[in-house]
């Protein structure tokens, strides 16, 4: 994190500021950065994400649904935040891997369908 203090130069800056006030308003961006990181972290729902994506899998029926499939029908949703549901809703014996399907890129995919 100390790295940000020595990424910013002199010559990048619009006014003259000296080393230690260079790193007094790093130090304050990395404080701001780190609270409002843990805010956002403690604001997800975890259960209302899952819950979605359990919708659209359940919408797919006996087809299943592919990770990109779900990506397209949850937009607000980032990737990442799909694909990390798997394993838990998994664990919970709640989907099921049912095969691998290509998606519009022509990537391989796990099929994932509604334990019935």
């Amino acid at each position: 994190m100390n790295d940000l203090k020595y990424n910013w130069q002199q010559s990048e800056l619009p006014f003259a500021m000296t080393d230690s006030e260079i790193n007094k308003m790093a130090d304050a961006y990395l404080d701001y950065t780190l609270r409002t990181s843990l805010q956002a972290y403690n604001s997800v729902n975890h259960s209302k994400k899952e819950r979605q994506i359990l919708k659209v899998i359940l919408d797919a029926g006996d087809r299943g649904i592919i990770s990109s499939e779900i990506q397209q029908k949850l937009p607000h949703m980032p990737y990442g935040s799909v694909t990390s549901s798997f394993k838990k809703l998994t664990d919970d014996g709640v989907i099921e891997c049912v095969g691998i399907r290509k998606n519009f890129r022509e990537r391989n995919q796990k099929v994932w369908r509604i334990v019935r």
